[in-house]
């Protein structure tokens, strides 16, 4: 169950993802794309012809036990890729630009004194070409 605290962890964890990929140079053109009963894409990013989808997962220091990439199993993986079907599909803009299609997973962990540690995965999980 996802309390007060862990959504306001969520929150500034894609803030601070959203900064890493700004710093990047990326272009972040989507936050929080979400598809009722289907799923949500947190950040949709985009550079030189590249869309990216990234996952943002974080985890207190305390359960560092549980690899936050570890946590996009099969069914989220599904969710995100069917949910990005539904973004593509209503954004012919982008899609008109888009070269290649990436699907990233960016971990955060919180440290004790509430320091970010970033692992970020490029290319963490790919999507059948049936979907598009």
């Amino acid at each position: 169950m996802e309390t007060e605290n862990t959504r306001i962890r969520g929150k500034k964890a894609e803030e601070f993802v959203k900064k890493y990929l700004l710093r990047r140079g990326y272009e972040i053109i989507e936050e929080n794309f979400e598809v009722h009963n289907l799923g949500e894409i947190d950040l949709i990013a985009r550079k030189k012809g590249m869309v990216v989808i990234v996952e943002v997962r974080s985890r207190k220091k305390v359960v560092l036990q549980i690899n936050p990439l570890e946590t996009v199993k099969r069914p989220k993986r599904s969710r995100i890729i069917k949910t990005t079907a539904v973004f593509l599909s209503k954004n012919k803009e982008v899609v008109k630009t888009m070269r290649e299609l990436r699907f990233d997973i960016a971990s955060i962990i919180v440290t004790d004194k509430g320091k970010y540690r970033l692992r970020y995965l490029e290319e963490a999980f790919q999507a059948k070409d049936s979907w598009l």
